[in-house]
Parts: C-alpha cells; sequence; structure tokens
C-alpha cells in the first residue's frame, strides 16, 4: 500500500511539472509600443518583423536582451566620418582590442589604440593615444565602412546574459551629417572578419607612420607600473606574521634581513616586473624565462604595488602570503 501510494504522488508530480513547463513555455510576447518594456523568459531569441524598432529584457542567466533602435539607417548618406570607436578581436587572436578615432576641434584626429594580452608579459599588450593630421585617414576608414556594408543591421545590439568575453564586438561611427551606425552584440560578431581585419591594420599603419607600434615597447606610456632602479634605492621594512623584514637597496646591490638575520647579500634584476637575484638558474641558455631566475632567501621575490609599497611574495612548500614593505624616509 505504501509503495502504491508513492507512485500515485510521483505520477501526480510528474503531471504538474509538466503544466508548470506548457505554462512557462508559451510565455507570450506583448506588442508594446517604441521604447517601453516587454520582459521575455525565454532563452531562444525572439525574432520581430516589420517593426521599426523594440526592446526585449531578461533578467535571467542566459536570457536575451536585444533591441533594435529606431533612427538608425542602414543607407548612410554622409561621407565625413567625426568619430569611429570598435572593440572586437581578431580570429587568430582572441585578445581584445580597442581602436577609437575622433576629430578635434583643431581637425586633427585623436587616436587611442589598445589590446594585447595583459596576463602575460609577451610584448603584446599597448596602448597609444596620440594626435595625426593626415587628410587620407578618415576616407581610408570610409572605404572600410562601404565595401564591407558595415552600416547593415544598424540600430541592433544584443547582450546574452552570462556570456564570457570575447565573442562579440561593438560598433560606434558618427557622421558630420548627423548619421551614426550602432550595433553590438556579445554573442557573435556585427562585422565580417574582413572588416575587423582592415581596421586593425588601418590603426596599426598609422601608429607605425607615427613611430608607434602595437608592443608594449611601442607603446605611449608604460603598460605596466613596475619598479626601477631609482625607485628602489633605500630602505623598506615591514612586518610578516609578527616577523620583521627589512630590504636595503643601494645601487644594484641589495640586503635582505627576515626577523633580524641577514638571509641575502646579492645583486639584483628587474624582469617583466619581478625584482629577484642577479642569478639565473641552471639552464640551458635557449630556456632562459623569468622564472629562470633563482629566488631571494629571505623574501624569495618582491614587485611594486604603488608608488610607496614593495610587495614581497613568501612562499613555504605549497603555502603562499605576501608582506607589504614601506619606505623609510630618513629625518635629519
Amino acid at each position: 500500500m505504501a509503495y502504491h501510494q508513492r507512485l500515485v504522488t510521483l505520477v501526480i508530480c510528474l503531471k504538474l511539472m509538466k503544466k508548470l513547463l506548457n505554462l512557462l513555455s508559451s510565455t507570450l510576447l506583448l506588442e508594446l509600443p517604441i521604447g517601453t518594456m516587454a520582459t521575455i523568459d525565454l532563452e531562444e531569441p525572439i525574432e520581430i518583423e516589420n517593426e521599426p524598432g523594440y526592446l526585449i529584457t531578461s533578467e535571467l542567466p542566459g536570457g536575451l536582451n536585444e533591441s533594435k533602435l529606431p533612427g538608425y539607417s542602414e543607407t548612410i548618406k554622409s561621407t565625413e566620418i567625426i568619430s569611429f570607436d570598435y572593440s572586437g578581436h581578431l580570429d587568430h587572436d582572441q585578445t581584445s582590442f580597442y581602436v577609437s578615432a575622433h576629430l578635434t576641434d583643431t581637425n586633427s584626429v585623436h587616436i587611442i589604440s589598445s589590446g594585447g594580452n595583459h596576463r602575460e608579459r609577451d610584448n603584446s599588450a599597448f596602448y597609444l593615444e596620440y594626435d595625426i593630421r593626415d587628410d587620407t585617414f578618415f576616407p581610408a576608414l570610409l572605404n572600410i565602412i562601404n565595401k564591407n556594408k558595415m552600416s547593415s543591421d544598424n540600430g541592433h545590439t544584443i547582450h546574452v546574459n552570462g556570456l564570457p568575453e570575447g565573442y562579440g564586438d561593438e560598433l560606434h561611427v558618427k557622421f558630420a551629417s548627423g548619421e551614426a551606425i550602432l550595433k553590438s552584440s556579445n554573442q557573435t560578431k556585427t562585422i565580417s572578419q574582413e572588416a575587423i581585419q582592415e581596421i586593425y591594420n588601418l590603426f596599426r599603419t598609422t601608429a607605425i607612420k607615427s613611430s608607434y607600434d602595437f608592443t608594449t615597447d611601442k607603446s605611449t606610456r608604460p603598460i605596466y607600473d613596475d619598479a626601477d632602479e631609482q625607485f628602489l634605492q633605500g630602505t623598506w621594512t615591514g612586518r610578516h606574521f609578527g616577523k620583521d623584514c627589512t630590504v636595503i637597496f643601494t645601487g644594484s646591490h641589495v640586503l635582505i634581513y627576515y626577523n633580524h638575520q641577514l638571509t641575502d647579500d646579492t645583486g639584483y634584476v628587474i624582469i617583466n616586473g619581478s625584482i629577484q637575484p642577479d642569478k639565473l638558474r641552471s639552464k640551458p641558455i635557449g630556456k632562459r624565462k623569468e622564472d629562470s631566475y633563482e629566488h631571494f632567501r629571505g623574501i624569495p621575490f618582491l614587485r611594486k604595488k604603488n608608488s610607496f609599497t614593495l610587495t614581497g611574495y613568501m612562499t613555504n612548500n605549497n603555502s603562499y602570503s605576501t608582506v607589504d614593505l614601506y619606505k623609510q624616509t630618513s629625518h635629519k
């Protein structure tokens, strides 16, 4: 009898779940005036035809947020670009990049370009900001836009909740006539791969003409806020789990005291932002990389944290901890 009752209860639960699923799957899309909001609880994109504009929003994971903005024509009559912004990535390199060009009040073009791999120091991370006077730049950009029909599907924006970065792109172009191109998606690219490559090439070629490049060492400002020898000079102190730590830099030499005991008395190098002993481990020359340098005994290695702090990185078997060291000012 108990088994039969449990079976009946299970059947009833299954029927209730089926009704609930049917109810959820029949959520209606209401026809609303432009500018109002319809909440769609379905994960599949919903197409709306013959509408000058619409807005769909969802807060659910994987939910669709989509809009077709009125006033953005696929036919652009103006031939004068006053600003251009694009962010995306190349197929062979999933690292994102951003390029921007804006006409200034003095008729120069203010350019910003950034991108590359900021997770590893392989010289690919870059940031450029500079002005040019080149009457051929915007016409070349306009040619890329027209040739690749980048104004198609103008005003269409898509955002799918929960997607990781690096799948879509965003384009915003303004013209002297007041016309504009605006479209974005974090799901798929809004322009062709050929157009993306041509945009990237134009901005990089322009940078090279100005003696810059899309590399760390050819950027217009430092990418990493690394310590240099001048910054390090002097005495730095801190406490690591109640034990005093003192690091003294004199020229290219360093003394390290841990718990009042001298642990290191040696030269140092700054390699990829890390302050380490000026001594390579026993490895073939062709395989010398950042981890090829030895560690200090007292504080394995250090990095600049900000303009007044060094961070020491402590390792002990499988444990890991840090100690902040502050520069001491001498009082006369």
